[in-house]
């Protein structure tokens, strides 16, 4: 981004405070204003490019407001471990190649199934402790 685009974006984003009250006043270093028009725009341009990294097969990610979604798809446990933790994988590296980080404690699995119940807990891994 060039000239006088980048100046407005730069100004949004810098030497931001926020109040709580008169003596509570906090810096911010990340993030868009919560509730502002442009957030949704630069985490649209950001996150366009997280769609495009190569997925392993039966895993596809999407996003919906501002989250991302990692959809995984195999018929068996072992395989649905294997693929998603590929899958976080690959979005982390994207993450880390532009600066970003996820959030584990923000980070959610959740298995959708037939009927049957899985044999045993399924864990996916971000970190040691898993999601």
């Amino acid at each position: 981004i060039a000239g006088q685009i980048r100046r407005v974006i730069e100004d949004y984003l810098k030497d931001r405070t926020v109040e709580v009250d008169k003596e509570n006043k906090f810096d911010i270093s990340m993030g868009v204003p919560q509730g502002s028009i442009l957030g949704p725009t630069l985490w649209n341009v950001l996150y366009d490019g997280v769609l495009s990294i190569d997925m392993p097969g039966g895993a596809r990610l999407t996003t919906y407001a501002n989250d991302l979604v990692a959809l995984v798809v195999n018929p068996t446990e072992e395989g649905l471990v294997e693929c998603g933790n590929e899958t976080l994988r690959r979005v982390e590296g994207w993450m880390q190649e532009n600066e970003l980080a996820l959030a584990p404690e923000k980070t959610e699995a959740i298995a959708m199934s037939g009927m049957r119940r899985p044999k045993k807990e399924i864990k996916f891994r971000l970190t040691e402790e898993g999601l």
